[in-house]
């Protein structure tokens, strides 16, 4: 494989592990440091080293290694019973018993401090309660676990956007569009922002980009429809404005 493609980073940690699991430690190293030289953020890089050293019985390298691929891919953390427990989370917060839901995610807390998708639903649960500040805490933390997740950026967008924190509202939902940039309810949440923004123009693209994702969702139509109303001088109240079609549309785009 690596004689096809020379940089293939996969292809060396994996021959890596086999030396390491034939006991030649010295030729397992010599190419865990070619697939770190060809991808510093590969976290099978790290599980390696990880492995190596604690048949070397260095526990302190070992882990020190273990944590660095937990920072590069957070789902090496999750277990068969977290996973069982997440379900379980769910479950409770689509039949509406978010406190339950959040004693489910206190336990999972106790497994580990590293599993994003607790936070996230964490943070559904306490918005659904209308403990929105909670909810920005949990979501925040999600996102900093994960920062490719982009439904937990999304999510603190919208808590930002609320409050009236645009800038950081247009990072994250920026963020969010580019992670996913084929789901038309990140692009509309960006185009809200950038109307309380008075960016109108740009508004218009951004719903005219979610029209040609989603042709036949009204919720689009809506959005646009606001913005005409926004961009319309006469429309004073801004803030009661964004509030009120929020609140009209609070499901929009929901999964």
């Amino acid at each position: 494989a690596i004689e096809f493609e020379p940089s293939k980073v996969s292809a060396y940690t994996n021959l890596a592990r086999a030396y390491i699991e034939s006991g030649d430690f010295s030729k397992a190293e010599s190419y865990l440091q070619k697939a770190k030289l060809l991808n510093p953020s590969y976290f099978m890089v790290y599980l390696n080293y990880y492995v190596l050293y604690k048949m070397k019985g260095n526990m302190e390298m070992a882990e020190q290694n273990y944590r660095i691929a937990l920072e590069h891919n957070p789902d090496l953390a999750i277990t068969d019973e977290i996973r069982a427990e997440l379900k379980k989370m769910i479950t409770l917060i689509d039949s509406g018993n978010e406190n339950e839901a959040l004693s489910v995610s206190a336990n999972i807390s106790e497994m580990t401090d590293k599993c994003w998708q607790s936070y996230f639903l964490s943070g559904i649960a306490l918005r659904k309660l209308k403990r929105i500040d909670e909810a920005g805490q949990n979501f925040l933390k999600s996102a900093q676990i994960n920062p490719k997740f982009a439904d937990a950026q999304n999510e603190l967008g919208l808590i930002y956007l609320s409050k009236g924190m645009l800038d950081e509202a247009l990072m994250l939902f920026n963020n969010s569009v580019s992670l996913a940039p084929a789901n038309a309810g990140y692009m509309c949440n960006l185009g809200l922002c950038l109307i309380e923004m008075k960016n109108y123009e740009q508004a218009r693209n951004t719903f005219y980009k979610a029209k040609y994702l989603s042709p036949d969702d009204a919720k689009i139509d809506e959005c646009m429809n606001y913005l005409n109303k926004r961009s319309d001088s006469s429309c004073i109240n801004n803030k009661a404005g964004l509030k009120g079609f929020l609140n009209k549309i609070k499901n929009l785009f929901k999964k």
